[in-house]
């Protein structure tokens, strides 16, 4: 190789690194920036947590926690964040945490994340194991087929992980969430 042309290929080099070798760098940074009031963990998968009361207690022990079973691919989920501003504020009166139990396989776990970020949905992520998926299904009183399970699904759990209601209404009927509440 001659020398001009090795000095075209060292410039276009040193052009390349300099320029797009900082891309990296600022995706990341803008990729990290998220409202630090959404918590997003895949540790339940991995910690063989197979029942509500083994997640509340290793994750929520002494708290209030409403769970809202969704899902990415559930349209009637994602039209019930449309209240999630309604429902964060009723929530922060009554000293309840926010609890999002993803279906989406782990598979899903890049979309799932991008989803929680771009809507800025608030609260306690988890991708949940089979195991647990088959608990709450039971717990809701379905068979075993998670398809006969109307999704969303919400569930009120107390602080000694003692269910409150395990089929709460949804945040589009904010009414009588708040009446659920007040109970307490």
């Amino acid at each position: 190789m001659k020398i001009s042309n090795m000095k075209s290929v060292f410039f276009i080099s040193f052009i390349w690194f300099t320029f797009a070798g900082n891309l990296p760098a600022q995706e990341s940074k803008k990729a990290t920036s998220f409202d630090q009031s959404i918590h997003i963990d895949t540790a339940a998968i991995a910690a063989n947590i197979n029942t509500l009361e083994a997640f509340h207690a290793t994750y929520f022990k002494g708290k209030k926690i409403f769970i809202d079973l969704w899902a990415t691919w559930c349209l009637a989920c994602r039209k019930e964040f449309a209240y999630k501003e309604q429902l964060d504020s009723l929530l922060k009166v009554h000293n309840i945490n926010l609890v999002l139990l993803s279906l989406d396989s782990s598979t899903q776990k890049e979309q799932w994340v991008s989803y929680i970020n771009k809507h800025k949905l608030k609260g306690y992520h988890f991708l949940i194991n089979e195991e647990l998926k088959k608990e709450i299904i039971s717990i809701a009183g379905y068979s075993k087929s998670l398809l006969k399970m109307p999704l969303p699904y919400y569930i009120y759990m107390d602080e000694q992980g003692e269910f409150i209601d395990n089929n709460a209404p949804r945040p589009s009927e904010i009414g009588k969430l708040a009446d659920l509440f007040e109970q307490e």
